[in-house]
């Protein structure tokens, strides 16, 4: 859902943009599955959960030093991207854990 959730945040509105991948994951478990095809990349946005899962998985993308950038800074109060779309905060018992962010470079709707 989140996949699908970034498309209706982000439409394909030009036929001429530049070729892109992207790697679905059917939870970070798969993470050491897709490490190989990520690696052939010069840039990787990781719209990945905001909670413990996600939080591994970038830090194990970070420690192989690939070129990822954490986009979950940008929905911070909400647990991923699908949430962040229906506007469904996470608790607020679940919040105090992750990281505050600067709410002027959050995704815009």
């Amino acid at each position: 859902m989140d996949f699908l959730s970034y498309f209706t945040l982000y439409p394909m509105k030009e036929k001429n943009l530049p070729t892109e991948s992207a790697v679905v994951l059917n939870g970070t478990g798969n993470l050491e599955k897709a490490i190989p095809f990520l690696s052939k990349h010069t840039q990787i946005y990781a719209y990945l959960d905001n909670d413990e899962g996600g939080k591994e998985a970038l830090q194990k993308l970070q420690k192989l030093n690939l070129p990822v950038v954490d986009i979950s800074k940008r929905y911070a109060e909400f647990k991923d991207v699908n949430d962040y779309l229906c506007g469904k905060k996470m608790e607020k018992n679940q919040q105090k854990t992750l990281p505050k962010i600067n709410k002027k470079r959050g995704l815009r709707r």
